[in-house]
């Protein structure tokens, strides 16, 4: 049997709120996670690598916003094909 470990999870992004004490758990547990597919909301350039580790082929959604650098992101431990964005209104 063949297993795929999917995660999506709002990190609640470091630009909004208090981030240093639950970067290290959020750090922790999502590497103890091991997910193979992982969709987080709320994220920054360069967390995504930071909390999941290397090994992950990350795709990026950014905010409407130019000036806002949190968006939602999505990792996969396998080359991503083609890929498109779609606005969300």
């Amino acid at each position: 049997m063949t297993t795929l470990r999917v995660l999506t999870m709002n990190t609640l992004a470091a630009a909004y709120v208090p981030y240093t004490a639950r970067r290290n758990v959020l750090r922790a547990e999502l590497r103890s996670l091991a997910p193979d597919v992982a969709a987080l909301q709320e994220v920054e350039p360069g967390q995504v690598e930071d909390l999941l580790g290397p090994g992950h082929h990350v795709v990026r959604h950014r905010s409407a916003d130019p000036d806002d650098p949190v968006g939602a992101a999505l990792a996969s431990r396998w080359p991503l094909g083609d890929v498109q964005h779609v606005d969300l209104p």
